[in-house]
């Protein structure tokens, strides 16, 4: 009986583990995240719409920051170009402190959010795996300007009226100037690489 529980107790972990991790890459369950939190916010803010879109802001705004993180992870750990992962190990060192100062704002104005985006990040880096490291510096530049207007463009019309809660343009309002420099760099590396 002994033996049968040792034996049991480190398979069943291993077991736990295993769903645990592999759970991750599980495109359906990273979506359910961004929809739970939707969802959450709809049922708190039901009568005020410009609460609903406040906090459909700031779960956007997450998710985004998720995406650049988990790129930039990838990106600093599979190049060898010291510049690109210089810049990569910088947007995964500053979207990760944006994230979790939204995260506090998030909280304290009752705001759901979701806590992942794997679904985007791993179908991205499927698409990367097998890329040429030249190829892959600049599919990682591209798609970082392309995500860095989309935020400043965001942050933009936040900061000038869509969004109303004081806490988040606090935030927005902190960020903004970042995220700017964050573009200027990027659209430099970008241009260094035509």
């Amino acid at each position: 009986m002994k033996t049968t529980i040792k034996f049991l107790v480190p398979a069943t972990m291993l077991l736990f583990s295993f769903t645990t991790f592999t759970g991750c890459d599980n495109p359906k369950k990273a979506d359910e995240s961004k929809e739970v939190a939707e969802d959450q916010n709809k049922e708190t803010f039901t009568n005020d719409k410009q609460q609903k879109n406040d906090a459909q802001f700031v779960v956007d705004v997450a998710a985004a920051n998720y995406y650049e993180i988990g790129l930039s992870k990838y990106a600093a750990e599979k190049t060898v170009n010291k510049d690109i992962k210089s810049m990569a190990s910088m947007m995964f060192a500053d979207h990760t402190a944006a994230l979790n100062d939204l995260k506090s704002v998030a909280s304290k104005e009752n705001i759901s959010i979701p806590n992942e985006d794997t679904a985007r990040v791993n179908s991205k880096i499927r698409d990367w795996r097998d890329k040429k490291p030249a190829d892959f510096n600049k599919a990682y530049i591209d798609e970082m300007v392309s995500e860095h207007k989309s935020a400043v463009s965001k942050l933009e019309a936040a900061s000038n009226g869509d969004v109303k809660d004081s806490e988040v343009i606090n935030w927005v309002n902190n960020t903004l100037p970042k995220i700017r420099t964050h573009l200027q760099k990027l659209n430099d590396m970008q241009s260094m690489m035509k």
